[in-house]
Order: C-alpha cells, then sequence, then structure tokens
C-alpha cells in the first residue's frame, strides 16, 4: 500500500506550489517569458488525477478487493473522509465570515445577496473556492458513480488495457457532450453559466477516471511512459496555444486551457514522479516536500483567505511573491498539524454539552 506514497506526496507538492504561483497572478508579460502557464496551470488536474486514484486506493484497501458501494459507504470510512474535506473548509470559511465584517475594503459585500453569490454560489471569497464543493460532489455523487461504471466494465471487458481505454473514452465523451451543453446554454445566459460551470465537478470526470486507471495500472504506465508521451506533448502544446496564443479549441470555451487535453500533460508529471521519485534517499529536504505534499489541501485552504483578503496589494512583486508563497505553506502545515487537534477537541466539548442536556 506504501509502495509509491512518497510519490505521490512529492507529486502534491508539486502541484500545490504550481496552485500557489498561479494564484499570485503574475503580470501576463512575465507570465508569458518564462512560459510560467506551461508548469503552473497543472496544479489542479493533477489534484483530480491523484483524487481518483487514493479514492481507489481508499476503497480497495477497506476490506475489500473489489469495487463496492457497501465499502465506499461505509459509516465510518465515510464519516472519516468527509470529516477530513469539510471541516477545515468550514474553519476557513468562518474566518473569511470574520474579515469580511472586520476589514473595511469588504464593506460593499456586507448584505445577503453578495453573501449569498460569494458564500452559496462561489464556495468562499479567495481563488481556487470552487475546489472543496467539486470535492464534495465527488465524494456524494461522481466517485460512487466511476465505482459502479468500472465495477460493470470489469465484468464485459476482461483485458485490463483494453478495459482503461475504452473507460476514459467514455468519460471523455461524456465530458465533451457535456461541454457542448454548457456552451449552448451559454448562449443563453453566459454569466450564470460559468458559475455553474466553475462549481461543477462533472468537468473532472475523466481526470477521476484516469486517477482510477492509474491506480491499477501504475507500473505499465510507468513502463510504457514513451506511449504517452506524444500525448503529453500535445497537451503541453495545447495550454501554450490556448493560453500564450489565445486558441480557442472546440469545445471548450470555458475554463479552456485546463480542459481534457491537458489531462495526459498532468499524467506525464505524476508518472515521472512515480519512476523516478519513489527511490530518492530519506533526507531533511526529501521529508520537508512530502510533509508539503501532506499538507497540500490545507495549504489550498490558507491560501484561499489569504490571496482573496489578507495580501497587500502593494506587496505584489519581486521578492514578495516568494514571500507570499512562503506565508502560505508555513501556516498551512501548521494549520494541517493542529487542525484535527481543534477538530477532536471541539467534538468531544460538543459530546459533553449533549450529554448534560440529557442528564
Amino acid at each position: 500500500m506504501n509502495k509509491n506514497i512518497k510519490a505521490i506526496d512529492i507529486i502534491k507538492a508539486f502541484a500545490i506550489f504550481s496552485v500557489l504561483i498561479i494564484h499570485l497572478y503574475i503580470p501576463q508579460e512575465v507570465t508569458k517569458k518564462y512560459f510560467l502557464y506551461l508548469y503552473t496551470v497543472i496544479g489542479v488536474p493533477i489534484f483530480m488525477i491523484i483524487t481518483g486514484h487514493n479514492y481507489t486506493l481508499s476503497v480497495v484497501y477497506s476490506n475489500s478487493k473489489e469495487f463496492s458501494l457497501k465499502t465506499y459507504f461505509d459509516r465510518f470510512n465515510f464519516y472519516k473522509k468527509i470529516k477530513r474535506l469539510v471541516v477545515p473548509y468550514i474553519y476557513i470559511l468562518l474566518l473569511e465570515f470574520y474579515f469580511l465584517f472586520t476589514k473595511q475594503n469588504f464593506i460593499k459585500y456586507r448584505n445577503k445577496e453578495s453573501i449569498i453569490e460569494l458564500f452559496v454560489k462561489g464556495g468562499g471569497i479567495g481563488p481556487g473556492s470552487y475546489y472543496t464543493p467539486v470535492l464534495v460532489q465527488i465524494i456524494f455523487i461522481y466517485f460512487p458513480i466511476l465505482l459502479l461504471f468500472n465495477k460493470y466494465l470489469k465484468k464485459l471487458i476482461v483485458n485490463s488495457i483494453t478495459r482503461s481505454i475504452i473507460s476514459l473514452f467514455i468519460t471523455i465523451v461524456l465530458e465533451i457532450i457535456y461541454e457542448i451543453i454548457i456552451n449552448y446554454f451559454g448562449n443563453i445566459d453566459k454569466e450564470l453559466i460559468q458559475e455553474v460551470y466553475r462549481i461543477s465537478a462533472f468537468r473532472y470526470l475523466p481526470f477521476l477516471q484516469l486517477g482510477i486507471i492509474l491506480y491499477y495500472n501504475k507500473e505499465q504506465l510507468v513502463k510504457n511512459l514513451k506511449y504517452i508521451l506524444p500525448f503529453s506533448i500535445g497537451g503541453g502544446y495545447y495550454i501554450y496555444l490556448t493560453f500564450y496564443k489565445n486558441y480557442t479549441i472546440f469545445p471548450f470555451y470555458y475554463w479552456k486551457v485546463v480542459a481534457i487535453p491537458v489531462i495526459f500533460y498532468a499524467l506525464f508529471f505524476i508518472i515521472i514522479a512515480l519512476k523516478y521519485l519513489n527511490n530518492i534517499n530519506n533526507n531533511i529536504f526529501e521529508k520537508f516536500i512530502r510533509l508539503i505534499g501532506k499538507s497540500s489541501y490545507h495549504i489550498f485552504l490558507v491560501q484561499m483567505i489569504y490571496y482573496g483578503m489578507l495580501r497587500i496589494n502593494s506587496f505584489n512583486k519581486g521578492i514578495y511573491y516568494i514571500v507570499h508563497i512562503f506565508i502560505c505553506l508555513s501556516v498551512g502545515i501548521i494549520f494541517y498539524y493542529i487542525e484535527p487537534k481543534i477538530t477532536e477537541r471541539l467534538i468531544l466539548f460538543i459530546k459533553k454539552i449533549f450529554r448534560k442536556e440529557i442528564e
């Protein structure tokens, strides 16, 4: 089970660095000059593939060697998954509420309509606030559907490689159909559709499926990297065309830079990590990078509130970019360590109150 955990932690660290850099909103001339988008835009696509991989690992090692909804929705395991995801997110939302009503530059948002817009529709204030609502949809809806889908395909198709190709192809086709439908309704109400698309997890369906495929075919994918490489190069070139040349390729009109064509480009970075970083010697630097990977979700949440509400705009240049990243990393790691302890004490406190009321 732990064979590839080191590489997974390292690639998660790379992905969170990508997110932190892209959310700095570095001027476009700098981004284009150093081709930053080629290795920063893929942070969330990498996370989604890893999510598919890790949720599969979780199901397989929860008393079952088969995909099983019963195992997946096991009360203890499912509760743990939801708690790990939602509780730290709630803490960040509460902090955002606090700063919303205490910081002067957020006065215009102190009304019912803006609060609904920001927190109910948007998932929060800072950059990437869609991420947790998307993960919640994945846990409750899309991953269980993929469990059933893969279980059914396994009965129909014995060969794992053929099954992987067909399953990925089907999810890609479904997502393309979704894009076409979204584009159609976008002509009717573009603003509403942009909001729906941003917060929708369906667009990540192929990435999740690729994560499932990665779990079951890790060795084959690592061994046959050369066959994936042309698709990975194509994904990198797609990013170049859509961001640097501002091309739009049908049917990817919304969030076009991180659409399906980048899926194998993101996979390339994961395979490189699995191929070359699993056997590196344990040292302080490697342990620190792995710690960043383990803390990546908490770091993501911290950057939402820091970039969205606390960062001083006059410091958005030069060396201050490194300072911003350092703050997000250090506070995120601290949050990763203290959040479970706070949650545990809070649960115990609530239980005591309920016991007293019952008595």
